[in-house]
């Protein structure tokens, strides 16, 4: 608690905006009324002002975009509907007459003529007398209209004829009744329904006045429908080309016409066949005499449009810099200039708050600053399993954060964009020094802080952010100094890119100003690559992490510790290399650190040196054991790994090489000299504690892989004639062992890692045992019995 404290107390102090002194006397003098300016006007501070010009022609051009707009007169649509409607009862009224007409016909009629002639002929005449009483403003096909009034054929009367036989056109003598006395229009019901439906389609898709088609056929409009039918949709958006005016209307109205006859045939189910296609021509033929302009251009609604167009369009600023004048003297006051001083006055009277701005702006840094922190504390918590480390990773992100901010203080003295500000570096220190995830999380709070420190700067924060996560997401195994130099340049690359499409997109094309925060941009990359490495060293001493570098550093085979133990102990020497090799093997299958693993394998029996003559490996002559008691050899073996602590100590390794000495071993039995103690002293009790490592057990992956593969190495040398199933047996019981001695509880092993590490270490061992082929001596046919023979030879 005292640490975030303590942090949020520095990020606030970091974080207050510089206030610095302007005169009073400067801002705010009338310069409305003056044509000429009396004095020069500078900038002391940067600040940003519209631009008058480019914002007037962006909201011109906006202005321009937006589309006439025409409004479907609905009024007119329903009047139209109305005198369809109006002919169509007309028709119907005639039903009477319709009928009498045709009686007449076929009581005059002739055997010679048929029922159907004498039925259009009637019908055709009817039409032609009443045409006039219809009103049609266009002329219509007279069969078309005689459709319309067609007698069903069971309502229709049927002839008698006389019963002479020798003549060949016999008259009618009666007309026989049918059984409905009524005449029936047959097709009136289905015309009235398909018409009306198609032409209320017509009329509410738009129709388009002649005097209103433009000349360019790329020209669209708005047309606005209030009510809707079929598919059409209340506001939309449509080329000129495809709006239809009264000439060219009938073509739509036939092609509706045709898709409502499609929907109605098929969802027909009348007893007696119909002509849909002669059906769609007599609606037709009634239907486009309704048809006429229902677009109305509304001057209203598209001025409104235009005007909220103009308004979405959001002001074009313009930085002015430090130092830039803005208003010479003696120069004539214009539009622009006198809106930029306006903007710069307000700025000043901003930055000169009394004091109860200032302590909004502190209370408001307080509060970011203290947020900023308990998320990072929830992050590290939630992201790490142990608490030490936790604890760690958190002590390093606030350094970090804290340098940053601190750095950008001072580089606001010269740059106050902010743009130059190295924030790439914290986050590519934070992911060698602790992990991806929480350097992902530093880098955007520490981005976020620096846009606070430069006046909220949101273009800054997203500079920032997208270098510094570049910079992490380069960083993912750092082996040699070169690979922080290209993360640096990786997070440089980005910066330029990110800043450029944010200066683009948002701000002046100005190519001075483009190419000032490009160098910016690089001015800080360049600064990363000399500031990561020059801070990296101490902040590893300064919190005890051990970083890969360091270890590729001391698993140098020429170091002063190494170089002892292969002079002094070679057999040791070449146990620890091959122990190396399976250990970052192992290591790497299970997603462990295999290089710690692999340095840990070299040190690990350092401890050696003090006694090298008690370990088998070493001895050329008497075994020292031999004259020894059990107890004080279990004892002297055990002995190595306080030895190997103090003198890895002495040396000055990494804590987690000194972990993996202590732990090597954990708290296992020396089950030799154990067994030994047993058969000697059958009567007396033997404390097995005394013949244990002094532990502790395994706490990481990496001890735990030591401790197996030391193991597996060392065994596998006895056995005789060692073969696959062999070796793999023996490795499987040396982990079943340490697993049931309880060393392998406390280092997160699943059993699936245990599987993978198996595996690994059978395919190694097997590989250092391959046998070598022996060429024969050419002097004679003497062979070993180890030597095999090659083929043909």
């Amino acid at each position: 608690m005292a640490i975030q404290l303590f942090v949020v107390c520095l990020a606030f102090a970091a974080l207050v905006t510089r206030l610095p002194g302007f005169s009073i006397r400067s801002i705010g003098y009338d310069i409305e009324n003056q044509t000429v300016a009396m004095e020069e006007v500078r900038a002391a501070i940067p600040f940003q002002s519209e631009d008058l010009q480019a914002t007037k022609e962006k909201r011109d051009e906006a202005a321009k975009a937006t589309l006439d707009t025409y409004r479907v007169d609905r009024e007119r649509v329903a009047k139209q509907l109305q005198l369809l409607d109006d002919r169509i009862q007309f028709l119907a009224s005639k039903r009477a007459e319709i009928a009498k007409a045709v009686r007449e016909a076929l009581q005059t009629s002739t055997s010679a003529q048929s029922e159907e002639e004498i039925v259009r002929k009637a019908l055709l005449a009817f039409v032609e007398r009443i045409e006039p009483e219809l009103r049609l403003d266009k002329p219509v096909d007279a069969a078309a209209l005689a459709c319309w009034i067609e007698p069903a054929p069971e309502t229709l009367p049927k002839r008698v004829f006389a019963s002479t036989r020798n003549r060949p056109r016999q008259t009618v003598v009666s007309l026989q009744e049918p059984p409905s006395a009524t005449y029936v229009m047959a097709n009136l019901r289905d015309l009235s329904q398909l018409a009306r439906d198609s032409l209320e389609y017509v009329l509410s898709y738009g129709i388009l006045p002649e005097n209103r088609v433009p000349a360019g056929e790329d020209e669209r409009f708005s047309v606005i429908r209030d009510v809707l039918v079929g598919d059409l949709k209340p506001v939309e958006e449509i080329p000129c080309k495809k709006l239809p005016t009264v000439r060219t209307a009938p073509d739509l109205l036939r092609a509706r016409l045709a898709d409502v006859a499609r929907e109605a045939a098929s969802r027909n189910v009348a007893d007696r066949p119909v002509d849909w296609t002669r059906l769609q021509q007599a609606a037709f033929e009634l239907a486009r005499t309704c048809i006429t302009e229902t677009l109305s251009y509304d001057a209203v609604y598209t001025e409104g449009a235009r005007e909220h167009a103009r308004l979405m369009v959001p002001p074009v600023v313009k930085e002015i810099q430090t130092g830039e004048v803005i208003q010479r003297s003696g120069d004539r006051w214009t539009a622009q200039s006198r809106a930029d001083v306006r903007a710069y006055w307000a700025k000043l009277r901003a930055r000169q708050a009394p004091w109860s701005r200032l302590i909004g702006i502190a209370s408001a840094n307080t509060v970011l600053a203290a947020l900023a922190v308990a998320c990072l504390a929830r992050v590290i918590a939630f992201l790490t399993r142990k608490s030490d480390v936790a604890q760690r990773h958190m002590r390093v992100v606030c350094v970090l954060i804290l340098g940053t901010l601190f750095l950008g203080r001072v580089i606001q003295y010269f740059d106050p964009s902010g743009f130059s500000a190295p924030i790439a570096a914290a986050g590519i220190l934070a992911a060698i020094l602790t992990n991806a995830r929480v350097a992902v999380m530093a880098s955007v709070i520490a981005a976020f802080l620096i846009s606070i420190q430069y006046g909220y700067d949101w273009r800054l924060f997203v500079v920032g952010a997208s270098m510094a996560l570049a910079g992490v997401f380069g960083t993912f195994r750092v082996r040699r100094r070169g690979d922080m130099t290209r993360a640096a340049l990786s997070a440089t690359i980005v910066g330029i890119l990110v800043v450029l499409a944010v200066t683009i997109g948002m701000d002046s094309l100005a190519p001075g100003a483009v190419l000032r925060r490009v160098l910016l941009v690089l001015g800080g990359g360049v600064a990363c690559v000399f500031i990561v490495p020059g801070v990296l060293s101490p902040l590893e001493r300064l919190f005890g992490i051990t970083t890969d570098i360091q270890l590729l550093e001391f698993s140098d085979l020429n170091n002063e510790l190494l170089s002892r133990i292969a002079i002094e102990m070679p057999g040791t020497y070449a146990h620890s290399l091959m122990l190396g090799q399976l250990a970052e093997a192992a290591a790497d299958a299970i997603g462990a650190n295999g290089l710690l693993a692999r340095v840990a394998a070299y040190y690990h029996d350092v401890g050696k040196l003090r006694h090298p003559e008690y370990f088998s490996e070493n001895q050329s002559g008497p075994n020292i054991h031999d004259t020894l008691p059990p107890r004080a050899s279990a004892r002297a073996i055990a002995a190595h790994v306080a030895h190997g602590v103090e003198i890895a100590r002495e040396h000055h390794l990494p804590q987690p090489i000194i972990n993996a000495i202590q732990e090597h071993h954990g708290t296992t039995l020396i089950s030799f000299f154990h067994q030994k103690a047993c058969e000697r002293q059958r009567h007396d009790e033997v404390r097995e504690e005394d013949y244990r490592y002094p532990g502790p057990k395994p706490q990481s992956r990496e001890s735990a892989i030591l401790m197996i593969c030391d193991a597996v190495e060392s065994g596998v040398r006895s056995i005789k004639s060692p073969n696959e199933e062999r070796i793999r047996d023996f490795a499987d019981k040396i982990i079943m062992n340490r697993w049931s001695d309880r060393q392998l509880e406390q280092c997160h092993l699943t059993l699936r890692d245990l599987d993978a590490i198996k595996e690994i270490l059978v395919s190694r061992v097997m590989t250092s045992f391959h046998t070598r082929i022996a060429y024969p001596d050419k002097g004679g046919d003497r062979s070993a019995a180890n030597v095999i023979p090659m083929p043909g030879g």
